[in-house]
């Protein structure tokens, strides 16, 4: 176990970086993850205005300061630097502006949706025209057998990953730019990588609220699911009402 008394011998500055500003922790949440500086824990950051903190944000501007304080002092000095998001990782966080852009899109499913993929793959050239969709997995339904509650969950879940992605694209696309106009575009190779373990099995084939529910041995169903998802009075009440409902559940069996 790592923490602010040590040892340091696998944090970013022992593995060659000069500087490091981010979470250590594996899946920490983008709206409240446990910042370290260097060799030193930060804590959870908060914004000053009482506006959302919100991790993918915040890494960017501290990118961009961080290349300007090199170029102020020394304009000709090579840089390299490490820059990552939390996404496409879970857990998935992303404001509903982002996610909503994409509301309706995946309501017919992930069997359409895979078609319209290989379509796209084939019109960018991506792939063979003469490549054919692989059989759906058996654990996974087909969407069309699928009830209201279910569509409606898995659909969001869609909608959701889509929105956090584009959010990365657009941070990214903020530091590019950034390096762009301090002139040193045409002078930088960069290395886009997209994902580092495919998907997450830990939400099981329903995917879940909260991966804590799954590591306890708690199961939400959809309809538990879209509960939490739109509790107008906030996630913590919610969940709150579904532990009693376990409790209560519990005691009766």
């Amino acid at each position: 176990m790592q923490g602010a008394a040590g040892p340091f011998d696998h944090w970013p500055k022992s593995w060659g970086f000069d500087h490091w500003w981010g979470f250590l922790s594996g899946a920490a949440g983008q709206y409240d993850p446990i910042i370290t500086l260097d060799d030193s824990i930060v804590g959870v950051p908060t914004n000053d205005d009482g506006s959302q903190y919100y991790f993918p944000d915040d890494i960017t501007d501290k990118a961009v300061e961080w290349l300007h304080a090199v170029r102020a002092q020394d304009a000709q000095k090579p840089w390299m630097m490490f820059y990552s998001t939390g996404c496409s990782h879970a857990p998935h966080h992303v404001a509903n502006v982002w996610a909503d852009k994409y509301k309706g899109q995946f309501d017919d499913g992930w069997d359409a949706l895979r078609e319209r993929t290989l379509a796209r793959q084939k019109d960018l050239g991506v792939v063979p025209q003469d490549t054919e969709l692989t059989e759906r997995p058996d654990f996974f339904p087909a969407w069309d057998t699928l009830t209201d509650s279910e569509k409606k969950l898995y659909a969001r879940q869609m909608e959701v990953f889509a929105g956090y992605s584009e959010n990365a694209d657009w941070n990214i696309g903020r530091l590019i730019d950034e390096v762009e106009t301090m002139g040193d575009l045409d002078n930088t190779l960069i290395f886009y990588i997209w994902g580092d373990n495919g998907a997450s099995m830990e939400g099981t084939i329903t995917g879940s609220f909260n991966e804590l529910t799954f590591l306890n041995g708690l199961v939400l169903d959809p309809d538990q699911q879209l509960a939490l998802i739109e509790a107008p009075s906030g996630c913590r009440r919610a969940l709150r009402c579904l532990r009693r409902e376990t409790s209560r559940t519990s005691s009766a069996a």
